[in-house]
């Protein structure tokens, strides 16, 4: 009789020793999930500069870390781009689209692979349009508590029945949104916001340099005062400037002196810099067969001037020489069809100058990116060979089955701060290790033994 009851109470023993392993295990399961970081789940994504070819996504982490888009189109994510270093403020910006075509992307941070809702995030770009009728900008200035310049931090407009756009501030804590570029929300048209005189909103995402909002009307003038950091602003009370058009002068010179001094100066002689700011790389209108093309002009010298190809949302600062020179390519290739570059700098009396040239970009590649000069010369008889382009290859990237950890979604608020529409948040599979599973399989060839045991 003694016989039979030790194993008996033995495997009632073992059983209840399994199953509470058994449920503290799948309770605690998460102590052995290896799961992406809190501090560099992105938050605040968001979709901005929509065009027929190109659109901008952005997003924030905590923690620097190193953030990647995966996308493609007809759920195809084949293409990928990769940050080049560790960083708070995310952001991509996708080119060379087709128009009215739906595109869906997933989004890495420390290779950790977030989506939405298990389904990757799609957008859509709009119909090409051309080029917009008006050049009208709007600029301005990032600044810290302590009135110093913050760099690499987003800037977000809104409102007005406007399509998203967005800007990232420059090392100097400035940056520059192109309001020509707005279209409807519907991206069928441009909006009309010197028409209007709608009013925006201006959100500041600096992730743990800090946010701020502002508001402004669409004519406000350029640039705006400077944004502070941790504040809500409002400068829709400005007197805003004329309606898409640049401040004018009038200059009265007094009439001609009858006398003569004692020295006569001719007033032929030219002046060693010219007196405005040129662009002498194209004319208006010209057709170019390169999507890198320099630009290049004249100009006072030490003058700063700010260069904008509206049609791609490219907009870069810099100086004229020395020598009253200047030249600029694009940081990227250009997309064929209709683009703007629009050159504007402050004259001596420090009203806002602008010059404006429509051009046209041909589909065909060719090795150099130098467009035709407006001035021509005459060539001597030389033997020219054809270079003979050769097509690049891309690989396309095969994206790796990543653990997918839980998108939380937190948008900063502050009183008065601009709507902003929120992530969902995705349901997405648990990560872990096989920790869990050889306890899972342990409990289970206990519970076994005990059953076995039972029946002796």
């Amino acid at each position: 009789m003694s016989n039979s009851k030790i194993p008996t109470i033995l495997a009632i023993f073992v059983l209840v020793i399994g199953i509470a392993s058994g449920v503290f295990l799948i309770q605690n399961k998460k102590i052995f999930k290896l799961g992406a970081s809190p501090a560099t789940i992105p938050q605040d994504v968001r979709i901005t500069n929509i065009t027929h070819s190109s659109f901008t996504v952005s997003w924030v982490t905590d923690k620097e870390s190193v953030g990647s888009i995966i996308w493609g189109k007809d759920g195809n994510l084949d293409q990928k781009e990769l940050d080049q270093t560790s960083k708070n403020i995310h952001v991509f910006s996708i080119n060379g689209l087709t128009p009215q075509t739906s595109y869906s992307y997933k989004i890495s941070s420390n290779g950790e692979v977030f989506d939405n809702s298990g389904i990757s995030w799609q957008t859509q770009t709009g119909p090409n349009i051309g080029v917009p009728e008006n050049s009208l900008v709007i600029s301005g200035t990032v600044l810290d508590k302590n009135n110093q310049p913050v760099e690499n931090v987003m800037v977000y407009l809104t409102g007005g029945g406007i399509s998203s756009l967005s800007s990232e501030s420059s090392s100097n804590g400035t940056w520059l949104i192109p309001t020509s570029q707005a279209r409807t929300v519907d991206l069928s048209s441009y909006s009309r916001l010197a028409e209007t005189n709608a009013a925006l909103d201006i959100f500041i995402q600096g992730g743990p340099k800090g946010i701020a909002t502002a508001k402004i009307t669409a004519t406000i003038g350029d640039p705006i005062p400077p944004i502070v950091l941790g504040t809500n602003m409002d400068f829709r009370n400005q007197t805003p400037t004329e309606t898409g058009k640049l401040p004018e002068a009038s200059i009265n010179l007094p009439p001609e002196s009858t006398g003569s001094s004692g020295f006569h100066i001719p007033s032929n002689i030219p002046s060693p810099f010219p007196k405005t700011v040129t662009l002498e790389s194209i004319k208006d209108g010209e057709l170019i067969t390169s999507t890198k093309p320099e630009f290049f002009g004249e100009g006072p010298k030490n003058i700063k001037i700010t260069i904008t190809v509206e049609s791609e949302t490219l907009s870069d600062n810099l100086s004229i020489s020395t020598l009253g020179t200047w030249n600029w390519s694009p940081p990227k290739k250009l997309d064929p069809g209709e683009h703007k570059i629009t050159i504007s700098w402050r004259d001596a009396n420090g009203i806002l100058r602008k010059l404006t040239r429509a051009f046209i970009v041909q589909a065909a590649e060719v090795p150099s990116f130098v467009s035709t000069p407006s001035a021509s010369l005459t060539p001597s008889p030389t033997t020219k060979q054809t270079p003979t382009p050769s097509p690049t290859i891309k690989p396309a990237v095969s994206p790796t089955a990543t653990p997918i950890p839980i998108l939380l979604t937190t948008t900063p608020s502050l009183t008065g701060s601009p709507t902003v529409t929120p992530t969902k948040v995705p349901s997405l599979p648990p990560a872990g290790t096989t920790l869990p599973t050889i306890f899972g399989a342990g409990a289970g060839i206990i519970l076994l033994l005990g059953a076995i045991l039972l029946a002796i």
